[in-house]
């Protein structure tokens, strides 16, 4: 069922205890567990009250990644951020690499209202106090004009927390949502799917953080030109199958999945789901459809409940951006890449080289719909605010785009997508928060749709992919397009090691 069906469904059973019958938890009762929420999932889950426990971890996703859009002040990037050329020191990743091992001295930084402050929080609550009383006044009021207007009202709320009942409502037959939830030793695998909701202890929390490790060294050693062969990487992706989706498949099966979604937590954020390998050695990428990545399910139906743009694509493409001050290797591929995009989507704008200045880009992003970067990626665990990516420094900028700057600078909820095809772009520093990773960043920007990597990649392999995925794009959406795009690497005996194919993932709306 779409939202506008969810919306008919709600008119068509309107009566004093429709808000109820969604299953959202009391706000008076959210508000009392504010700060066990994660006590609070589990106590649910314990007492076998599925839906409670659902709602609860969305609870605790929403204020979380709140507190970070709160933490900082709209248009303003911390002074310490915007140059930080006297801050990093560089060891490169070699030729052929888009990325850098980079350092960071200390940096001291201003900090604002900031994740956990109690200003932010203050308005967090707020914000969920009074959403819930509209959704409620709308779930209870009959409205013959209640329809997806008022829908794209409710979950275009920053505050909104869906319950499964909702998210079950807002997918089609065949699709699924697949959630994770870890806290200590407790692990639960959702599914949600129309006519199938069902919550699944797992086992094996605490070992997952050296497993997921496992798979992705076992894949990436080829960027080293390490002697891994096919077990390097395949036993983990095995016991990682086994572990997260075989005690789903029963459900997956019942309710007739196609299409997955996920919403990883903990350290399955910097996992590659595609590559896990079930009992018969079929990847998922081989089973499913869509395996996008979500922040959470309530994300899920407000990047829905958006207007899409109502325009033809137009890209801003950057190629192989020179700097004057990082030491960085040239990517001719990446260079091309931008070159051949332009012919893709008429009335494109191309910058290479030292043309692909930071100035320029702030000035022409918001005219574009459509972003790639083909560049360095710049990984900071250290501090995640200034993970980067490299463009041309000049006119009082350093050439570095930060987390910081994304989030605070750009606004791309009119965008359809953007495309970090750059090193470990989706990897985050720290797994519990959004922002740690550049694909983070540029969601809460409002870009409905982000496709980043989870290693050094490969620059010919990922001028390849690229171009086959934007011949697709538009007919089949970026979740399609880039799994075609994988399986075509994939076929092909040169690139058939996933490490070429499978660094790349897709985070936010699919279609």
């Amino acid at each position: 069922m779409s939202l506008l069906g969810l919306s008919a469904l709600w008119l068509a059973g309107c009566v004093q205890d429709a808000y109820a019958r969604l299953g959202h938890m009391p706000y008076e009762v959210a508000l009392a567990n504010k700060d066990s929420l994660g006590a609070l999932v589990r106590e649910r889950s314990e007492a076998s009250d599925d839906r409670g426990a659902f709602y609860s971890a969305e609870l605790a996703r929403a204020r979380r990644r709140s507190l970070e859009l709160l933490s900082g002040e709209r248009g303003r990037v911390d002074p310490a951020l915007r140059d930080l050329s006297a801050h990093l020191d560089f060891a490169g990743e070699g030729v052929g690499k888009r990325g850098f091992v980079v350092k960071a001295r200390p940096i001291e930084l201003e900090r604002g209202g900031g994740e956990g402050s109690e200003g932010g929080d203050e308005a967090f609550w707020k914000g969920v106090r009074v959403y819930e009383s509209r959704l409620k006044t709308w779930m209870n009021t009959a409205n013959a004009s209640m329809g997806d207007l008022n829908t794209r009202a409710v979950y275009g709320s920053p505050f909104a927390i869906a319950s499964a009942v909702e998210v079950a409502g807002a997918l089609l037959p065949g699709e699924a949502i697949v959630q994770y939830y870890i806290d200590g030793d407790l692990m639960l695998g959702i599914v949600i799917a129309p006519e199938v909701f069902e919550v699944h202890r797992l086992e094996g929390a605490a070992s997952l953080d050296g497993e997921v490790a496992a798979l992705v060294e076992g894949i990436s050693c080829v960027a080293a030109q390490e002697p891994c062969g096919q077990g390097a990487w395949e036993g983990p992706s095995r016991a990682l199958y086994a572990r997260l989706i075989g005690p789903l498949e029963g459900a997956l099966s019942r309710a007739g999945v196609k299409t997955v979604r996920f919403v990883p937590d903990g350290p399955l954020v910097n996992m590659p789901f595609q590559v896990l390998m079930d009992g018969q050695g079929a990847l998922l990428i081989e089973r499913f459809g869509g395996l996008a990545m979500l922040p959470s399910s309530s994300f899920y139906l407000g990047v829905m409940a958006r207007r899409r743009p109502q325009v033809a694509p137009r890209m801003l493409a950057i190629g192989d951006p020179a700097s004057g001050w990082v030491p960085m290797p040239r990517l001719s591929a990446a260079a091309q890449e931008a070159a051949v995009l332009g012919d893709v989507y008429p009335g494109s704008t191309i910058w290479r080289g030292g043309a692909a200045t930071e100035a320029r880009f702030y000035a022409a992003v918001g005219q574009h719909n459509v972003l790639h970067m083909a560049t360095h990626g710049l990984l900071l665990r250290s501090m995640p605010e200034a993970t980067s990516l490299l463009l041309a420094d000049g006119q009082g900028h350093d050439g570095l785009l930060t987390v910081a700057e994304i989030v605070a600078l750009l606004d791309l909820s009119g965008y359809y997508a953007v495309v970090l095809s750059a090193c470990q772009t989706s990897v985050a520093a720290d797994a519990r928060r959004d922002l740690t990773s550049l694909t983070g960043a540029f969601l809460m920007a409002g870009a409905p749709s982000v496709i980043g990597s989870l290693w050094h990649v490969d620059d010919a392999s990922t001028a390849a992919l690229m171009l086959t995925f934007y011949a697709q794009m538009v007919d089949l959406g970026p979740g399609e397009a880039l799994r075609q795009a994988q399986l075509a690497l994939r076929a092909e005996a040169g690139t058939r090691h996933p490490f070429f194919w499978s660094p790349f993932v897709l985070w936010g709306f699919d279609t």
